[in-house]
């Protein structure tokens, strides 16, 4: 009976297992039909970045989408649109790809933007439409749209879809403003009736859909969409590109591929968080503000094959303007990239260190070609930068290495007597005229004897004494001229009465203008604390705030 009995609970008991099992089994095949909306990005770190159109001033030329591949500029005039595309060395700028909905293009309506995507809203005769734009990391960026239809009554949807761009291969014209390409891309023939394809004499383009159930048209893809009632209806396009005698990526793994550009953002802005740190303060906005300033960096560095280093920092770059990379701009970021990325940097400062600093203000992105004129800050901006670097990492060595047969040392001292003559008494340096203080264009009286950057040959000649003394060889004891050049700033330039400075002429006037390079002068170590106050004090709604 015992035995009995035993195998009667056993039955049922392993009865129970099965009914169980067959439930949890059900209940997860469920769970896994149910995909997360392509729409939803899973990183909570790049969600808290985003900016929706109520709270963003931008225009909308310039808001673009990117990543360390390429910058995309949307339509904003017509949803899912696509009106430029720069990645570098390959320009598709102006790319006129548009999307019509009835017969006609349709304004965005609302946007949210987030590092590495857009989404889009809009809506037509009771059609909501939403388009997701994703940059991938290769070049080719897809558009996922989402049709909606609160409506009683299935609705048939023309759509149409077409473009006119251009692709042009450019080494070189990377400069400040952008431009835009020469070669326009002809339509060329292809057996797919789902694509466009478009060829020039640096590359080619495709444009393609999974919607199967489409026309081509001359330069178009023409279809008729119907949105069941209470339903939606989603299709994608995916647009690819490629340079000469490039094999072009125009496969559909749309959920893998935007899967991978996020991952990629996400792991970009995890790494400079684990290397620049977290803040987490009482202030939540100044906490964002941080975060914010990291996806600035971010947004300027370049990771592509093609490029003169991987990865490369542009001064911009997001609307391909400012592509190059400007010797007296790294100054700025000075600090902050040893400890973001040393080697990354280091790298970067040897090549701003082969550019000709006496000559030009930046070097392109492709050949390392300097460009552009001397700029008044290039040689402070190298003592700065080599400085900071060697106190940050403590790579003294480096000091040592040879750069165009020369040492980076020598080559500090060589900046810093930039215009000087050691054999002289020290004097004030004729900085030039406008075409070398570049921003400060729109008047005359900044120019020629200016008080900075004067005032940096200061901290520059001290800075190399100490260099000197890390890279273990003689120093030209350079701090008694920096001292000397102190006292020789107050005496000829600064006005009790303006309680500012002032600059000289070419024909020795003194001249008053309210320049905020003077507030530059406060890291030089040369004004009195009398000074630093009465220039503080024009630290007012009336003049600078």
């Amino acid at each position: 009976m015992k035995t009995l009995k035993f195998l009667n609970n056993y039955s049922k008991s392993k009865c129970q297992i099965y009914i169980f099992s067959f439930i949890f089994l059900a209940f997860s095949s469920c769970q896994e039909k149910e995909e997360v909306s392509i729409f939803e990005n899973p990183f909570p770190q790049i969600e808290e970045l985003s900016i929706n159109s109520d709270n963003c001033i931008l225009e909308k030329r310039h808001l673009w989408v990117s990543n360390e591949i390429q910058t995309i500029n949307p339509d904003f005039e017509g949803i899912g649109g696509i009106t430029k595309i720069y990645s570098p060395p390959l320009n598709l700028s102006p790319f006129q790809m548009g999307v019509k909905f009835f017969g006609k293009k349709i304004k965005t309506e609302y946007y949210n933007w987030k590092p590495g995507e857009i989404i889009q809203y809009s809506e037509i005769n009771g059609i909501k439409i939403k388009c997701l734009l994703v940059p991938t990391n290769s070049t080719k960026t897809v558009l996922v749209y989402e049709l909606s239809n609160p409506q009683e009554e299935d609705i048939a949807v023309p759509i149409k879809i077409s473009a006119e761009p251009y692709l042009s291969n450019y080494d070189s014209l990377w400069i400040w403003a952008p431009r835009d390409a020469k070669s326009k891309a002809v339509l060329a023939p292809t057996s797919l009736e789902n694509e466009l394809l478009f060829k020039s004499d640096d590359g080619k383009i495709k444009i393609s859909t999974d919607n199967i159930d489409v026309q081509k048209i001359n330069n178009s893809i023409e279809s008729n969409v119907t949105v069941k009632s209470g339903a939606n209806k989603q299709f994608t396009v995916v647009v690819s590109y490629t340079g000469k005698n490039q094999l072009n990526e125009s496969n559909m793994q749309v959920r893998d591929d935007i899967r991978e550009a996020r991952e990629r953002w996400n792991a970009r802005l995890t790494q400079a968080y684990d290397n620049l740190g977290h803040i987490k303060s009482s202030n939540p906005e100044f906490d964002l503000f941080y975060k914010r300033g990291i996806l600035s960096l971010l947004s300027v560095e370049w990771n592509k094959d093609e490029l003169l280093l991987q990865p490369y920092f542009a001064e911009s770059g997001i609307d391909g303007g400012a592509m190059c990379s400007y010797l007296w701009g790294y100054a700025y970021i000075s600090k902050i990239m040893p400890i973001y990325n040393r080697q990354a940097w280091k790298n970067q400062i040897i090549q701003g260190i082969k550019t000709d600093a006496k000559s030009h203000y930046a070097f392109t992105p492709i050949t390392g070609e300097g460009i552009g004129p001397w700029y008044s800050y290039n040689q402070y901006s190298a003592i700065r930068t080599i400085y900071d670097y060697v106190l940050i990492s403590g790579d003294r060595a480096f000091l040592s290495e040879k750069i165009n047969n020369k040492t980076v040392i020598d080559y500090c001292i060589d900046q810093a007597l930039f215009k000087d003559d050691i054999t002289k008494h020290v004097g004030l340096v004729d900085y030039g005229s406008n075409h070398n203080l570049l921003e400060l264009k729109k008047t005359d009286r900044y120019q020629h004897f200016v008080p900075s950057p004067n005032a940096e040959r200061c901290w520059s000649y001290r800075a190399v004494d100490e260099l000197c003394d890390w890279a273990k060889v003689p120093s030209l004891n350079l701090s008694s001229r920096a001292n000397a050049l102190s006292k020789l700033l107050t005496e000829k330039l600064w006005s009790d009465e303006e309680q500012w400075f002032l600059t000289l002429d070419t024909s020795g006037q003194r001249q008053f203008f309210p320049s905020v390079q003077i507030f530059d002068m406060l890291r030089c170590n040369v004004l009195s604390k009398d000074q630093e106050q009465k220039i503080l004090s024009h630290l007012n709604e009336k003049e600078f705030l």
